[in-house]
């Protein structure tokens, strides 16, 4: 499996690569992208490069922050706290031909974002313009 996670803050998608560690916990890790919601085609492109460089058996960070810095310089914002309170999250995965989109709903610093699974989305091909309009349609559903 392949994931991937989608932010949209201040108008602006923010997509990341989630890596698995070697003692099984997904973590934010690089490339991280910013698409437009105007160019639906660089959208699902940035998406599709995000899930291609997922990947298993990385080393387990020592420090959590650090993953998440780049983010917040992407964003220009200070703390994962600031971002998140305005931030809208989508979970992207691919599962062997088929990509899913799962929305989520916030549930604050302590709740963190949680899948709202009824919501998701499942495509078995589907072409990088059609996946940046399927990534904004499901981003509308997100908490």
């Amino acid at each position: 499996m392949k994931s991937s996670t989608i932010y949209f803050f201040e108008d602006k998608f923010y997509i990341h690569a989630d890596c698995k560690t070697t003692v099984g916990v997904w973590v934010l890790c690089p490339p991280i992208y910013e698409a437009s919601k105007d160019n639906l085609e660089e959208l699902g492109r940035s998406v599709l490069g995000a899930l291609q460089a997922s990947k298993d058996n990385v080393t387990h960070p020592v420090d959590f922050k650090v993953l998440s810095t780049p983010l917040l310089s992407s964003a220009q914002v200070k703390s994962w706290n600031a971002f998140a309170k305005k931030a809208l999250c989508l979970n992207i995965e691919e599962i062997d031909d088929l990509i899913i989109l799962i929305p989520t709903k916030n549930f604050g610093q302590k709740g963190g974002y949680r899948p709202l699974v009824d919501e998701r989305r499942i495509f078995k091909e589907i072409s990088p313009f059609e996946l940046g309009e399927a990534v904004l349609a499901s981003i509308a559903v997100c908490e």
